[in-house]
Parts: structure tokens; C-alpha cells; sequence
């Protein structure tokens, strides 16, 4: 069956396509091992006549063509194997290439993504801090400036008080 085919057909085949030629090629040598054992049973079970074969060189000779053919069968279904073994190597190669400069690429841009996340958070959150510290003096800018002018509104308050109060004490010396 793969001799008939060209290898720019085999290259174009899938991975099941593949398998399935191989598993014609090993029911074709299984066949071809049960048509030589049948044929070893039946020489085993004859005497060739020498009539019939003309002679015991005949007869050898005929022997050696069933096994040639044999051996010749053997030797193109082992090569057929070893064909097809070898591109499925490259193609699984291929594949595990591929399939870890994808997995390469995926980690490099995750990383990527995970360093600028981790930036911008950075960047935010001093952001954050600077806007709540400038907030803060603010308000306590606020607070203080309240406080002052509570305080001087008052001290007039005091000073008078103060005075009447040293005035109420001179008075009740007297």
C-alpha cells in the first residue's frame, strides 16, 4: 500500500492516516507470515515427488523462492515500519517544538503583564499616599488656622477679664 504512494502523499497524511497505513502494513505481513507458515506446513507435510519437481535441485529451488519471497515481504513491511516510525518522530518533534515556544511565549507575555500590573499599582498607590498626605497638612492647616483665630478671638476676652478680675481684687483689698 505505501509503495504506491509518494512521499510528498505521505507527508501530507495525518497522524490517524499514518496509523491506519501502518496497521494495513502489519495485517499484510501478518497475512503474508500466515500464507508462509501454511506453505511450511504443507512442505512439511509432502514429500515432493521427485517427478514432479524433476529433481531434488528443482525442488530446492522452489523452497528458496517461497522463502525469498518471504524475506523480500519481511524486509519491505520492516521498512515501511521504520518509514513511517521516522516521520512520526518529526511530526511529534514538530509538534513538542511548536507547542513549547507557544507555552515560552505565553509565560513571557504573562510575566510582562504581571510586571506593568505591579508598576501601575505601585504608581497608584504613591498616587494615593501623596494625595492623602497633601490632604492631611491641609487639614490640619485648617484645624490651626480655626484654632488661631478661636485663640486671639478669645485672648481679647481673657485680657479683659483679666483685668476686671485684677480690678474685683483691688477693690476687695481696699
Amino acid at each position: 500500500m505505501i509503495g504506491y504512494m509518494t512521499s510528498q502523499e505521505l507527508k501530507k497524511l495525518n497522524r490517524m492516516e499514518l496509523l491506519d497505513l501502518l496497521l494495513a502494513q502489519t495485517k499484510r505481513a501478518d497475512d503474508l507470515e500466515e500464507k508462509l507458515r501454511q506453505a511450511e506446513m504443507k512442505l512439511n507435510e509432502r514429500q515432493i515427488l521427485l517427478d514432479e519437481a524433476g529433481s531434488i535441485a528443482q525442488a530446492a529451488l522452489r523452497v528458496n523462492g517461497v522463502f525469498e519471497a518471504a524475506e523480500a515481504a519481511a524486509s519491505q513491511y520492516l521498512e515501511s515500519i521504520q518509514t513511517l516510525n521516522a516521520r512520526q518522530e518529526e511530526v511529534c518533534s514538530k509538534r513538542e517544538s511548536a507547542s513549547k515556544e507557544a507555552a515560552d511565549k505565553l509565560l513571557s507575555e504573562t510575566e510582562m503583564k504581571c510586571q506593568t500590573m505591579e508598576s501601575e499599582t505601585e504608581r497608584r498607590c504613591a498616587d494615593m499616599l501623596s494625595t492623602a498626605k497633601r490632604e492631611s497638612e491641609a487639614y490640619w492647616d485648617k484645624v490651626r488656622a480655626q484654632l488661631e483665630e478661636y485663640m486671639s478671638s478669645h485672648d481679647a476676652l481673657l485680657n479683659l477679664l483679666n483685668i476686671q478680675n485684677v480690678r474685683g481684687m483691688q477693690g476687695d483689698e481696699k
